[in-house]
């Protein structure tokens, strides 16, 4: 897993943002090759503008990794048409396909077989608390329930909780 540093002109076709907090966001050359990018530099990067980008990249389990570290506008023209390749996703390594290159998407530790779409139920405690939490938070920021007045917030609180019981809680 060795990691190198490769400088390399990108002209950007493609962006698309991280799909959760922590990850990195992805932007597609003209010619379909992905490179990750931490969100805080998408702000300087526009479709159709070209820069001179340093890369880090690097192979693991016969996947090719490239991750932008530094950027420098260099010019702005049309991006050309994605091929074919570029927009069709390659064969993953498992099936035989050489040409793949892009990283998957991450899986869920969800105890649901690993499906991607798929999350595992919300606990029916923590639904209740979430039940509780979201009223109690619209009641306050309507000025219909004082925040400051604990024996009021208690009664409240005792009070969505029978209430999430008596409807919702029987399914649990």
């Amino acid at each position: 897993m060795d990691i190198e540093l490769v400088r390399t002109i990108i002209t950007v076709a493609q962006i698309f943002p991280p799909e959760a907090p922590g990850q990195s966001a992805r932007v597609v050359r003209d010619d379909g090759v992905i490179y990750g990018v931490w969100p805080n530099k998408l702000g300087t990067i526009r479709i159709g503008d070209t820069y001179e980008a340093d890369v880090h990249e690097k192979q693991k389990n016969g996947v090719i990794y490239r991750d932008i570290k530094t950027l420098r506008a260099i010019g702005h023209r049309p991006p050309r048409a994605l091929s074919a390749a570029a927009v069709t996703p390659p064969k993953p390594p498992e099936s035989g396909g050489a040409d793949y290159d892009a990283p998957r998407p991450p899986r869920h530790d969800n105890d649901n077989g690993g499906d991607y779409y798929r999350r595992k139920p919300t606990d029916p405690k923590n639904a209740e608390r979430m039940f509780v939490c979201k009223v109690l938070g619209e009641l306050i920021a309507a000025h219909q329930l004082r925040g400051d007045d604990k024996e009021m917030l208690k009664r409240a609180i005792n009070d969505l909780r029978e209430v999430w019981h008596d409807t919702f809680g029987r399914e649990s």
